[in-house]
């Protein structure tokens, strides 16, 4: 899920806090602000995938949510678009 980094570190945590079991990825500077779960620097997470590993071979799920659009923190409403939605 996609957000803001620019937003104060509390609305930065609420909005990951939201999601059911995340995994965060950040650059070296933004990750320390993200507090209550864990976090992967880009990078290095990256660099720890196994070489063999083709992304464009990974299987999904076309019913599976697989972004989250927060809009706007002050409607505090957010879009969630399937896999097929975007590859359409």
């Amino acid at each position: 899920m996609p957000v803001n980094y620019r937003l104060e570190d509390d609305q930065l945590n609420a909005l990951i806090d939201r999601q059911e079991g995340p995994l965060v990825l950040a650059d070296a500077a933004t990750a320390p602000r993200v507090v209550r779960q864990d976090v992967a620097v880009f990078g290095d997470w990256l660099a720890a995938l196994p070489a063999e590993v083709d992304p464009s071979e990974t299987p999904f799920d076309d019913d599976a949510v697989a972004v989250v659009l927060y809009t706007s923190e002050r409607r505090r409403r957010n879009r969630r678009r399937r896999c097929c939605d975007i590859a359409t």
